[in-house]
């Protein structure tokens, strides 16, 4: 059986350093080509090259942009193919970690389409630490309200163990906890938790995980939108899901 190889075209500049000739290694390891041979160079662009292994089916990794926006740098823009298997959200939550002075990105897929050339699949800005003001119910299990305050909280974490130590009066008390103060910047809206739920998004904020959720539903796709602490802040991030 004769060797089957896939190729991949990649543009001049979005490989090279500012001189146009030498291989930036660290553009080579974003657009995801390594390990792959390169077998033409001309004044357009490189052509690279690997063997399919037996028995594979050819799966081009896609294309996506990267839209970055930081107070230091700027805009700026990136291209990156990435595996079908791969995490876009924690590709694209992990710039946030690496460049300190990131604010928003936005995360495209390919699409393949004249009309509409990429569709967005992650979306992320970070909230920096502020005072959340939040709107607080406890009530009991007939539903009737035991307490009702509106507070302003700077510390999120030590909000929600004050909360739990009230809820453990009495287990079968429910908090409703709603974020009243900037609703385009940041939507906590947390509605009827136990105990144990409680507890369960306490574990999760402390872990660094997403601890409130929710989805929406449109035509042709749906968004899941969740809150991530970060070390400088909150991350809001929106998932789309076709």
């Amino acid at each position: 059986m004769m060797e089957q190889f896939e190729y991949i075209n990649i543009d001049l500049p979005k490989l090279t350093k500012p001189d146009g000739i030498r291989i930036n290694m660290d553009k080579l390891h974003e657009l995801g080509v390594e390990g792959w041979e390169m077998v033409l160079q001309n004044s357009k662009e490189f052509v690279f090259k690997r063997k399919v292994e037996e028995g594979r089916v050819i799966v081009l990794d896609k294309k996506y942009k990267i839209e970055t926006y930081g107070d230091k740098d700027g805009a700026g823009v990136l291209f990156k193919r990435i595996a079908e298997d791969e995490s876009k959200t924690a590709i694209a939550l992990n710039y946030f970690y690496v460049n300190r002075g990131l604010e928003r990105l936005t995360m495209f897929e390919e699409t393949g389409s004249e009309v509409i050339s990429y569709k967005p699949v992650v979306k992320a800005k970070l909230i920096p630490f502020r005072s959340l003001q939040l709107e607080t119910e406890v009530k009991d299990f007939n539903g009737i309200p035991k307490s009702s305050h509106t507070v302003i909280v700077k510390d999120l974490g030590e909000f929600l163990d004050k909360i739990l130590k009230e809820l453990k009066v009495d287990p079968k008390y429910t908090v409703s906890i709603e974020q009243i103060a900037n609703p385009n910047d940041i939507q906590i809206n947390l509605e009827n938790l136990n105990i144990k739920q409680l507890e369960k998004v306490i574990e999760k904020y402390k872990a660094d995980e997403p601890f409130n959720i929710k989805e929406h539903t449109r035509e042709s796709y749906k968004t899941v939108e969740k809150i991530i602490k970060h070390p400088l802040g909150h991350l809001v991030v929106k998932e789309f899901i076709y």
